[in-house]
């Protein structure tokens, strides 16, 4: 995760400021509520998501399950996880060059981190699903599923750029009928169908190659904020 660094240097910065308002004394006490105020803004909103975690239990199902609803609710969270985890490294980017955090970089920290994070949260209970969910279906498509077909070189993007190539070759092509042929070889290749991995069933592998091209576009979603906390 990016993030995931700037994370730990926050930790170090409020560790540092902890010593330094035992040392300082009170003008460093008021000037800490600046600089704690997102911090345990965002522990409780850490508190309240896991209390709805905890009241909407999920398990995971003996045998790999996939409905189209879930898929979309998955996807959709999954790209705003996305733009979220973009504006998280954004923010964060200025912070992440210097080599020393300083007691000054906490509240903008904080507060860029902390948002992102109760946005994560909000954007789960939108979504209706559990971080436990969201794993498992994360480990269902991406590595049970698309992971296998890209071993394979059958993935529809490496299909998709196959027959693109054959098109090419086709376009530079003077004989009117090699032409046509390779035209034709890449749109077999376009129309192929790979066979479904090893423990996926014939249903979902068909919902999933339907939505190929949009599971392919989310392929570099980093694991959210709010997962790393701790698992569930």
């Amino acid at each position: 995760m990016r993030t995931k660094g700037c994370l730990i240097a926050l930790g170090v910065v409020l560790a540092v400021g902890a010593i330094a308002v035992a040392l300082l004394g009170p003008t460093v006490v008021r000037e800490g509520q600046r600089f704690y105020a997102p911090i345990s803004k965002m522990k409780t909103g850490g508190e309240d998501f896991d209390k709805w975690v905890r009241g909407h239990p999920w398990e995971e199902p003996k045998t790999p399950a996939l409905e189209e609803a879930r898929l979309d609710r998955f996807l959709g969270l999954r790209r705003e996880l996305q733009v979220l985890s973009e504006e998280a490294e954004t923010r964060t980017a200025g912070f992440a060059k210097r080599e020393k955090p300083t007691l000054r970089d906490v509240p903008e920290i904080a507060e860029g981190v902390g948002g992102v994070v109760l946005y994560e949260f909000n954007a789960f209970r939108r979504a209706d699903m559990k971080p436990a969910e969201y794993r498992y279906l994360d480990h269902l498509i991406y590595r049970t599923w698309l992971r296998v077909l890209r071993s394979q070189g059958t993935d529809p993007a490496a299909c998709e750029a196959a027959a693109k190539e054959i098109e090419k070759a086709a376009a530079a092509e003077r004989d009117p009928a090699l032409a046509r042929g390779l035209r034709r070889v890449a749109d077999e290749t376009r129309k192929k169908k790979p066979p479904a991995p090893e423990g996926i069933s014939p249903e979902i592998h068909t919902l999933l190659l339907a939505r190929a091209s949009e599971i392919q576009a989310l392929t570099e979603s980093t694991t959210p904020l709010a997962l790393q906390r701790r698992r569930r």
